[in-house]
């Protein structure tokens, strides 16, 4: 059931993220709840298909994004599986690395952007992308990475139930 439900989720995920969350601004920078939702996932210790909503949202996101659809798919990917892997050092501190994951993970996320921009022969100003871009976006991400946190947590509750003690 697990993973029946991810497509459906993910999908409407992806459609909060591309109709509202993309025209949500400060200044230029858009939160990413794709990414946020991904990490709140993965970090949960009951959670099985981490990895599974971490490749499905790196390719929604790739196919929808002009950056090259494979460093949006690395992307994911590759905060996923660090998600996963504090998810096991730091399990006594959830909203730590909620935070820090989200923090990370919007970094890197504009690290390939930009990386991508300079190949693709884009020219801006660093300085101005940090500060109108980055910036806000992590930002957001940040304050989004609270009531997400909770929301996955309640929602693995329901895929995951606990077993009772007979």
């Amino acid at each position: 059931m697990d993973k029946l439900i991810a497509v459906p989720i993910v999908l409407v995920l992806f459609m909060l993220q591309i109709g509202i969350f993309s025209n949500l601004r400060l200044l230029h920078g858009t939160p990413d709840v794709m990414l946020v939702a991904v990490i709140a996932w993965a970090l949960n210790d009951r959670v099985k298909t981490g990895w599974l909503w971490g490749i499905m949202a790196g390719m929604l996101v790739g196919y929808a994004s002009a950056l090259p659809f494979v460093a949006v798919l690395a992307g994911y990917v590759a905060i996923t599986g660090f998600a996963r892997f504090l998810q096991r050092r730091v399990w006594q501190a959830p909203l730590l690395a909620m935070f820090m994951t989200t923090l990370l993970g919007t970094l890197m996320m504009a690290g390939i952007t930009i990386l991508s921009l300079s190949f693709g022969g884009s020219s801006f100003s660093f300085q101005t992308a940090i500060s109108q871009i980055i910036l806000p976006t992590v930002l957001m991400n940040l304050m989004l990475a609270l009531p997400i946190h909770f929301i996955f947590i309640d929602f693995a509750d329901w895929v995951y139930p606990l077993e009772e003690e007979r």
